[in-house]
């Protein structure tokens, strides 16, 4: 193809449920050659033109038992976790909800909703309140529990990095 990448690749995922970008592959055989992008910066353009969800995976092959959903109440971690469990990509995992607020009854109240949520989709969901910084919390969740995924929302506020990915998501 021929043009300017980002914009191909956002024309190719409009009519998509599922786009799976090999960022690693991008930059080794030329893809973004001459546009001086960096991975971060690649995932901030496809955010930007609506693509969604990505899945960013790791370099070795890692089955997928067990999923760590990042849900804090707000509107774009419940829609994440909609698309997520929408999609029945792996019907047979392992859920684990994580809430990082500071209060524990309204971590109890969100975690409770969205607990209910994943059993109207046949999941059963594990539930966990980390309060403290999320980036940090979500990892060492992971981390301890041996997740094989994480899913995080994203906001598409601004143009900046951390407005695009989140604070949480970057």
């Amino acid at each position: 193809e021929k043009g300017e990448p980002f914009q191909l690749l956002v024309d190719y995922a409009r009519y998509h449920d599922v786009n799976i970008f090999g960022l690693r592959s991008m930059f080794e055989y030329d893809v973004l050659e001459g546009y001086g992008v960096k991975p971060a910066d690649a995932l901030e353009h496809l955010l930007r033109g609506g693509v969604r969800p990505i899945i960013a995976s790791s370099e070795q092959f890692r089955e997928i038992r067990k999923v760590l959903i990042a849900y804090g109440g707000s509107v774009r971690a419940a829609e994440c976790m909609r698309q997520f469990l929408r999609m029945q990509l792996w019907p047979n995992v392992t859920l684990r909800l994580i809430d990082c607020s500071t209060k524990d009854s309204v971590a109890t109240r969100d975690l409770t909703d969205a607990v209910a949520y994943c059993r109207a989709f046949g999941y059963e969901a594990e539930r966990t309140h980390r309060p403290g910084k999320p980036e940090r919390e979500i990892l060492a969740e992971a981390e301890e529990w041996d997740a094989d995924m994480i899913v995080l929302g994203s906001s598409t506020k601004g143009v900046l990095r951390t407005k695009v990915f989140g604070s949480t998501a970057l």
